[in-house]
């Protein structure tokens, strides 16, 4: 802290020396001080404007947003009639007696239970092990006796209450499929209302926030657009600055080469001695005739080696020429179609949005739901009439001789059946001796063969030779 006190008072110092020789510094002063006021009150007015204009933006942006939703709220309602507001109404007071109907009412009976099982547990005295176990014990029993009604129903039931199983197994499968329909509505309705509530809290912050300005989908567009444009940018210097890297280094060679051979040809290195030598280079040099003789002719074969690859790279400068035109419009040509294939896309997607939006849309979602609600009562209407069918059927009387005549005709297939399955175990019982003897015959004939192919791998690591004498007895000979 004490050497920066030094140093503000030594430049104190040096600024009160320069002023005093000046004549009129009291007025040079007074115009600084008022110059000085004179840049604050006009950082304080452009900063007024900048906030003026930014309030001036954002209530523009809000009343192009509060005018883009009254348009889209007018564009909903313009093909809404009171007839479809009407059904729609309905549709949803329909839904909601349902669920208020059928599943609240459900839920509500199995709410009671459980708070009655929760009462009588809490009002019961204390419970011992005793208590514990003389009630399971009634509940095994309860459950024995259930399982025996059980049975007993089932055996008492005749086959024409058999054939209203899978109706009724369809109705349950129906009700099921309505009640996990019902469930899934709730869920969504639940984070609807939701997902509305907290829209409703982000309007409300953006409210109080003065309308922030958030970017559109068409500004985000535009903004990686001249992204892409900058990263092009970007590549094509960066490979200008690659190639000129290159060739600094290919000249840094290049140079470094001269220099070595100066130095073997004794041509001074600094730049004073260079001039003198090109100050004298036109009077005669006593000594070193040999040398400069040596460097002029160096320099002639440089200066023809540079002449030749410019040569060289004329006709490909005058190749690369068009090549780059053509590229860049190519380039332009890419730029041009791009911007037009993001217009489109952002139009598409826009139009889609809008047709999302639209109440025709919204008429075919609910027609979809009235076919499903229709084909479902149809399934129903369907199963009812099978079963008003089988009713009437039994109600006429034919169905038993028809039943008996089915009964005696499965009857006999199962007989024949298992005369075919005795008789196909009979034969298999046959052959099963004679496949196991062959088995039998077939091992021992796979392990002679193994033998004898071990003994004549024997014999022939032992360098001898096998012969067989009439009782087929195998002997080697040394």
């Amino acid at each position: 802290m004490e050497n920066e006190r030094d140093i503000v008072v030594k430049r104190l110092e040096q600024m009160s020396r320069k002023i005093d020789n000046i004549p009129n510094k009291d007025q040079i002063l007074r115009a600084v001080t008022q110059l000085r006021l004179e840049k604050d009150k006009k950082k304080e007015i452009l900063t007024q404007l900048s906030d003026e204009v930014a309030a001036l933006h954002t209530a523009q942006q809000r009343y192009s947003r509060l005018s883009q939703q009254l348009m889209e709220i007018k564009k909903a309602t313009v093909g809404a009639t009171p007839q479809s507001l009407m059904s729609k109404l309905e549709e949803e007071i329909k839904v909601t007696e349902f669920i208020v109907k059928e599943k609240l009412s459900k839920d509500l009976i199995q709410l009671k239970r459980q708070h009655d099982i929760y009462s009588r547990v809490s009002n019961d005295s204390y419970i011992s092990k005793t208590s514990v176990e003389s009630l399971s014990s009634k509940i095994n029993m309860v459950r024995n006796q259930v399982a025996v009604l059980l049975e007993k129903q089932k055996h008492s039931q005749n086959s024409s209450n058999d054939k209203l199983v899978p109706f009724r197994q369809q109705a349950a499968i129906m009700g099921r499929k309505k009640d996990a329909i019902l469930d899934e509505y709730r869920t969504d309705m639940n984070k609807y209302n939701a997902l509305q509530k907290q829209v409703e809290e982000k309007q409300l912050e953006l409210a109080d926030a003065g309308a922030l300005d958030m970017p559109k989908g068409s500004d985000f567009k535009d903004y990686i657009g001249k992204l892409k444009q900058r990263n092009i940018i970007y590549k094509r210097n960066r490979a200008l600055l690659s190639g000129l890297k290159s060739e600094t280094g290919v000249l840094q060679r290049t140079l470094d080469v001269l220099n070595t051979k100066s130095v073997q040809l004794g041509v001074p290195q600094d730049a004073e001695a260079l001039a003198s030598l090109s100050v004298t280079s036109s009077k005669p040099i006593p000594h070193d005739t040999d040398n400069r003789e040596e460097l002029l002719s160096f320099v002639a074969q440089v200066s023809t080696s540079i002449a030749s690859h410019k040569a060289r790279m004329l006709p490909l400068l005058d190749e690369l020429r068009p090549l780059r035109e053509e590229a860049a419009n190519v380039n332009a040509e890419y730029e041009e179609v791009k911007k037009t294939h993001d217009r489109t896309s952002a139009i598409l997607e826009t139009g889609t949005e809008k047709l999302l939006q639209t109440p025709l849309f919204q008429e075919v979602l609910s027609l979809r739901d009235l076919k499903q609600s229709a084909e479902l009562e149809r399934a129903t209407l369907d199963a009812k009439q099978q079963i008003a069918r089988m009713e009437i059927q039994r109600a006429s009387g034919d169905t038993g001789q028809a039943m008996k005549e089915a009964v005696l005709a499965k009857i006999q297939d199962r007989e024949r059946l298992a005369k075919q399955l005795k008789e196909r175990h009979r034969q298999m019982k046959d052959s099963q001796e004679q496949s196991t003897r062959q088995k039998l015959l077939w091992s021992n004939l796979l392990r002679l063969l193994e033998v004898k192919e071990k003994a004549l791998e024997a014999v022939k690591k032992n360098e001898g030779t096998l012969h067989l004498n009439s009782e087929n007895r195998a002997q080697t000979l040394i």
